[in-house]
């Protein structure tokens, strides 16, 4: 299951829009020249083994030279996990790379990695049983106001040490479709 996630988290990073767009110069630069904020709320349309279920959450991203996204989030599944009493939830790192941000749509890709836990409320601070969450993600992104954009997201969710009968770490891992709200300093 490992050598799956890093085959294609390696692969995504090389078919994101940062692969395919060669540069001669570093990423940042010489200089941080524009620095932004971002966050809002989402809501992802998740697969949990053959059944569909809802997560939701909240973002917080920086951005630097409108390029280079670094940042936390946080989600929560909205119904219980099929078979169980339990909610998945689940705690993130964001890495990404967003391409030409200053136009009216454009692309961005991000990886996800943190800590998940299975928990019996999605409030509780009592975790059930924890492992590694993976999320390459891609989004296409609009820039609707100054201080406002939407964005529309596919990704991949990959769980690994996840130890529960009624359910493996092959069935909770799955496709996501998302939509976010992002408000901030672009």
């Amino acid at each position: 299951m490992r050598h799956r996630v890093f085959h294609l988290t390696l692969l995504f990073v090389l078919i994101s829009p940062m692969g395919l767009h060669a540069q001669t110069n570093t990423l940042l630069g010489d200089e941080i020249k524009h620095i932004g904020v971002l966050g809002g709320p989402f809501l992802k349309l998740t697969s949990f083994g053959e059944q569909i279920n809802y997560q939701a959450g909240a973002e917080l991203v920086g951005f630097f030279n409108r390029q280079l996204i670094l940042g936390i989030n946080a989600s929560s599944s909205v119904k219980k996990l099929p078979g169980t009493q339990y909610h998945l939830t689940n705690v993130n790192g964001v890495f990404g790379y967003q391409h030409r941000s200053n136009r009216l749509l454009y692309f961005a890709s991000t990886l996800s990695a943190g800590l998940g836990a299975i928990v019996d409320n999605p409030l509780s601070k009592k975790f059930l049983d924890k492992f590694l969450v993976v999320e390459p993600q891609a989004s296409l992104v609009i820039n609707v106001i100054k201080h406002l954009k939407l964005s529309a997201s596919l990704s991949y969710r990959f769980i690994d040490g996840l130890d529960q009968p009624t359910m493996s770490a092959f069935e909770a891992s799955g496709f996501s479709i998302s939509g976010q709200f992002h408000f901030g300093i672009f």
